[in-house]
């Protein structure tokens, strides 16, 4: 389980992390990374935005519990005082853990190589 220390709660950390970082989507989930512009002391911490396109109510709560385990796994790979939203996208309640996690990894691979591309434009 994720963490309550290592999670996203305030609307303006989400704002932050999608408006401030770089996105990656794949499969039915969207990754928005937003990397420190200084040193950061605290770890890396993760925000969930799952809708009502997603489905109802027992979906919705189904699909964040397995987005929160899939981010728990990976908190380790997550660098310190990174900010992290994983966006679900209609069609994620129908998939599967397996590419749940598959498409955490390719969306967050393109965040990060998007994130190495905005560093090297400032």
């Amino acid at each position: 389980m994720l963490p309550p220390g290592s999670r996203l709660r305030r609307p303006a950390e989400f704002s932050a992390a999608i408006r401030g970082g770089a996105r990656g989507r794949a499969g039915t989930l969207v990754v928005h990374l937003s990397s420190p512009t200084h040193e950061a002391t605290n770890g890396p911490r993760v925000g969930l935005v799952v809708p009502k396109t997603v489905g109802n109510a027992v979906i919705r709560n189904q699909v964040k519990r397995r987005l929160r385990a899939q981010a728990a796994q990976r908190l380790v790979d997550l660098r310190d005082g990174e900010l992290l939203v994983l966006r679900a996208l209609p069609g994620c309640g129908a998939t599967s853990s397996e590419e749940l996690g598959r498409s955490f990894e390719a969306g967050l691979a393109q965040a990060r190589r998007r994130t190495g591309r905005k560093v090297a434009q400032r």
